[in-house]
Formats: structure tokens, sequence, C-alpha cells
């Protein structure tokens, strides 16, 4: 089952290398995760302007080697956890939130309550914040096209970049139906 996780660092000169504090999470992460499913990290990295999200340059990030997950036991394919990446900006008048899916988790990491178990919430919630002290990553919001004909109109807007101040995993699960979700 193939997936992609995307995260942005703020325009710099110098733009922070997150692949090592990635595969420390990702590897954090191994064990809630059924065997037979390997993370891999970029080797090129697109740097974008916030503002218009145009592409404006590349960069070479350290090579990592892949993760291979290490969980044990049956699972429900289109079940996992999800890491909300919570910040202090509001865009569009909402408050910007990233998420991240690890889908799926084994079926031991459910109570018989049909939530996510408190030691596989604490691994994830553990590696997250470690993920947000180690680097500074954000949530890149989309420029908007203005649409005066739309009904209602729809104002344009540039795009956004606001930095993550927090991790928090629900315990609830989750199931990835769209991009959207």
């Amino acid at each position: 089952m193939p997936g992609i996780s995307t995260f942005y660092t703020a325009e710099a000169a110098t733009v922070p290398d997150l692949n090592p504090a990635l595969r420390t999470m990702f590897n954090s992460w191994a064990s809630v995760v059924p065997g037979g499913f390997t993370w891999q990290f970029p080797a090129s990295c697109d740097i974008i302007n916030s503002d218009t999200g145009a592409l404006v340059g590349t960069f070479t990030p350290s090579a990592q080697t892949p993760v291979a997950s290490t969980g044990t036991g049956g699972y429900e394919a289109p079940c996992g956890a999800q890491v909300a990446w919570k910040t202090s900006g509001i865009v569009g008048g909402r408050r910007t939130v990233g998420r991240t899916y690890i889908v799926p988790i084994t079926a031991g990491n459910g109570t018989t309550s049909g939530v996510i178990s408190s030691g596989c919430q604490s691994t994830i919630q553990n590696a997250a914040n470690t993920f947000v002290s180690a680097v500074d990553h954000g949530i890149w919001s989309r420029p908007v096209t203005a649409n005066p004909s739309h009904v209602p109109p729809i104002a344009g807007r540039g795009g956004a970049f606001n930095t993550v101040t927090a991790a928090q995993v629900n315990t609830k699960f989750v199931v990835l139906r769209s991009r959207r979700d």
C-alpha cells in the first residue's frame, strides 16, 4: 500500500534538513505499524515560494536508510492513527492545522472500547513531540485565486506558512478515504 507524507520548512537562506528527524520519528512509529511496510526518504527536495507556491529551487538532504515497520499481528487495512500538527496561524478565517496519517496500525493497538490504546497513543505522541522540538517545520496553506463571479464570491489570498508549535494524537481511529480527510 503506497502512501506519501509531505513536510514543509520555512523559507530561509539555509534550508533545514528534515530527513534525520523524520527518520527518527518514523523509526519510533515502526513498532505500531504491521511488518511489511517501509518508509523511504527523499534524495532531493523542492523549495517553494510560500506566497505563490512557485518552485524556486531544490536541495539535496542528507541520505537516510529506509525504516521498516516491525509491528506484529493482524490489522484492519483502512484503520490507523492521526497526528494533528498544531500552529498558531489563522488563514482564511480558520486555524491552520496539518495532519499525518499512520495507517494501518496493528490490531493489538486498539482497545475493546474501540479506541487507540494508551501505549500506542503515547508511542506516536512522544515521537511527534520529539520531531516538533528537533526541527522547525510548518504547515503551508496554498494561495487562492479570487473568483468574484462565484456564489458566494471567493476572495483571493496569498499562500501562508505557519510554524508547528505542538502535535496531538487523538484516541479515535481514523480512516483516510480521500485527500480531504
